[in-house]
């Protein structure tokens, strides 16, 4: 069975790897995807309300990624089995 938190965990991780990565303060990375820094904690965080679809494309847009590119990340790391329904 696909688990809904599972999935948003990884896809929470994706995010927060990739701010990570960018180098970016959170600070500067919010007001880059027009949230702010509050927002972005959470969602990085994985607390309260997960991203939304926009929240979610405007991160990746500020990453250089598109929004497919972080699901995908997110499935890697964590694969949906070959016996889900």
């Amino acid at each position: 069975m696909v688990r809904v938190g599972d999935r948003q965990a990884a896809f929470n991780s994706a995010l927060a790897e990739r701010a990570k990565e960018s180098g970016f303060s959170q600070r500067t990375l919010a007001a880059s995807a027009s949230m702010s820094r509050s927002r972005l904690n959470g969602i990085l965080r994985g607390d309260g309300t997960p991203a939304t679809v926009g929240e979610a494309h405007a991160l990746a847009e500020v990453f250089g990624l598109r929004l497919s590119d972080l699901v995908a990340s997110a499935e890697k790391a964590n694969p949906i089995s070959e016996d889900a329904p």
